[in-house]
């Protein structure tokens, strides 16, 4: 499976959980299967990150994500809230911008070597603080996947750089059921906690429906089908590709305004 066809899932994917979400009501099993459009966007991020480093561009990648989340954010707060701006809520190219910081801090301070083993811990250090930082901002402004979402994109990457990936089915699962078991715990115990009694745990997990991340192992079978090539990709499929995201948004608000 070509990285093109992984886009293209990664699309399709999306756009049915926003379907969901907005025009069914929520619809559960639509949500499920819509956990997949994230994992496969933070995987594409990594691996794009990996690509970029190698050809010396990974600055630029890092710019255009960062000014396709500014893009994006009124179409996003449109579509959420109907609203022109949410403090509340911030999209997740944000998530995918920080992700892909992560990957160029680690490759830089954290995994660089140095001609001083003082001089390359007090980078490693440096590297994980701002990493550390990035999570928390992105919790803070409440991002959409938050710390889970950059980490994730993180650990696809470290993944594809140190060849674990040969060995994908066992990895990513594990990729996976980490970013599972932490975006529960976020969702629950961390927010949970602040806010209501802890006795009431069980019911609360099921109330905001966590267990819905479990969909995120329907991405699996893309992942491990992946074989590194990039397909017959275009420069106007890459800009549809990297538009895609505010457009629909855009696009679903307005017919959603139709609707009503």
């Amino acid at each position: 499976m070509s990285l093109l066809l992984l886009k293209i899932t990664a699309m399709i994917t999306m756009v049915i959980d926003h379907i969901g979400l907005k025009f069914l009501g929520d619809m559960t099993l639509i949500r499920f299967f819509g956990r997949t459009a994230f994992i496969l966007y933070a995987f594409m991020a990594a691996e794009s990150c990996l690509q970029t480093e190698k050809k010396g561009t990974a600055v630029r990648h890092l710019i255009r994500h960062a000014v396709l989340a500014l893009i994006s954010e009124i179409p996003y707060d449109l579509f959420t809230s109907g609203t022109f701006s949410d403090p509340h809520k911030n999209n997740v190219i944000f998530t995918l911008f920080a992700g892909c910081a992560a990957c160029l801090i680690a490759e830089h301070l954290i995994l660089k070597k140095s001609s001083s083993a003082l001089l390359h811990l007090v980078l490693a250090a440096a590297g994980i603080l701002l990493i550390a930082a990035g999570g928390f901002l992105l919790s803070h402004f409440h991002a959409g996947y938050t710390y889970v979402g950059m980490l994730m994109v993180l650990s696809f990457y470290l993944a594809r750089r140190f060849g674990l990936h040969k060995k994908k089915q066992a990895v990513y699962l594990l990729v996976l059921l980490a970013v599972v078991v932490l975006y529960i715990l976020y969702y629950t115990v961390f927010i949970y906690l602040k806010r209501e009694n802890a006795a009431e745990f069980i019911p609360y997990a099921f109330k905001k429906r966590t267990w819905l991340q479990l969909g995120s192992f329907i991405a699996l079978p893309f992942l491990c089908l992946y074989n590194g090539q990039k397909g017959m990709e275009n420069r106007v499929f890459k800009w549809c590709y990297r538009l895609f995201y505010p457009a629909h948004l855009l696009l679903m608000y307005f017919l959603l305004k139709a609707v009503s």
